[in-house]
């Protein structure tokens, strides 16, 4: 299957409010690690496996606290009907490991490869 990752939105100027609105209410998955973060501390992050897509967001009331929202986007293009309470724990937590983890392959791929380390909104070396 087809796997993409992007960042939702790719960029959020410092000091600007990031609004999880209704889209994400529901709690983490099982897997979820209490010291999870993004690449440069961003927000929010969408991961499509199929027709489902896996959104998360960070509240800026709530910076410990992520949450989440599943939608089947080839039957729900416009995101209304969220699946988390049905299938959170368990399609929702495998996809968010399989994300996880090739989040985690970027970043050392991107610090083998350049020998810098990302760390808060740039990379150092």
């Amino acid at each position: 299957s087809d796997f993409v990752w992007q960042l939702v939105p790719p960029e959020v100027p410092d000091g600007q409010a990031v609004h999880c609105g209704n889209r994400a209410v529901n709690p983490p998955p099982p897997s979820f690690p209490g010291n999870f973060s993004t690449p440069f501390s961003q927000p929010q992050f969408a991961w499509t496996e199929g027709p489902y897509k896996l959104f998360a967001c960070q509240p800026p009331q709530a910076k410990d606290s992520w949450r989440f929202a599943l939608y089947n986007v080839v039957i729900d293009d416009r995101e209304q009907h969220d699946l988390w309470p049905t299938l959170g724990a368990t399609l929702g937590d495998a996809m968010f490991r399989r994300f996880a983890a090739w989040q985690a392959s970027v970043i050392a791929s991107v610090q083998a490869e350049t020998r810098c380390h990302i760390e808060g909104r740039s990379l150092t070396a």
